[in-house]
Formats: C-alpha cells, structure tokens, sequence
C-alpha cells in the first residue's frame, strides 16, 4: 500500500506542478493579451484625435469653400446688374448719337455743297 500511496502522491504533485505552470503561463499570457488591448485601446483614440482633427480641419476649408463660392456668384449677380445698366445706357447713347447723326445729316443737306 506504500508503492500506491507514493505513486499517488507523485502523480499529485506532478500534476499540482504541471496545473502550477498551466496557470501562470495562463496569467502571464492573459497579462501580454491586457497590455496589447491598452496599447491598441490607445493607439486606437490617438488615430481617433486625428481623424476628428482631419475633420475639423475639413469642416474648416470646406466653409472656406463655400465663403468663396458665394462671394463670386455675388461679385458676378453684381456684374451682371452693372452690365444690364451698361447695356441699357449704350441703347440710350446709340439713339442719341442716331438723332445727332439725322440732325447734322439735315444741317449738311440744307447748306449744301460748299463751293472754293
């Protein structure tokens, strides 16, 4: 009953040293697993800041954009109203250098040809 109470104690603590080693390597592996996580955890908030920054700064330049857009279409309603009034005075000096041109065409006629 010896040999039995021997082996069993062997197999005891073979198995205590064996589920010993098991559960450290266990711990320290889930401890590298943890550290990865917060390492990625962290790399993970800091590309986060970066992309929030890209946006901020796209957000930006695209109200930039829009500022520009605007003040061309209003510079060009701006010509084109100055341009509707410059159309409209040309008409309105056309007809008067046409009156003009029909009086001194009139005054030429009644003097006539003029003799040296």
């Amino acid at each position: 009953m010896t040999v039995n109470r021997d082996l069993n104690l062997g197999t005891i603590v073979t198995l205590a040293i064996f589920l010993g080693v098991q559960s450290g390597t266990a711990i320290w592996w889930a401890s590298k697993i943890t550290t990865q996580l917060g390492l990625l955890a962290s790399t993970t908030q800091e590309i986060q800041g970066d992309v929030d920054d890209r946006n901020t700064e796209v957000a930006a330049e695209q109200l930039r954009q829009w500022d520009r857009i605007n003040s061309v279409e209003t510079t060009l309603s701006r010509v084109d109203i100055l341009n509707g009034v410059v159309q409209d005075q040309l008409k309105i000096l056309r007809a008067e250098a046409k009156i003009n041109n029909d009086l001194l065409r009139e005054v030429l006629v009644r003097l006539g040809p003029i003799n040296e």
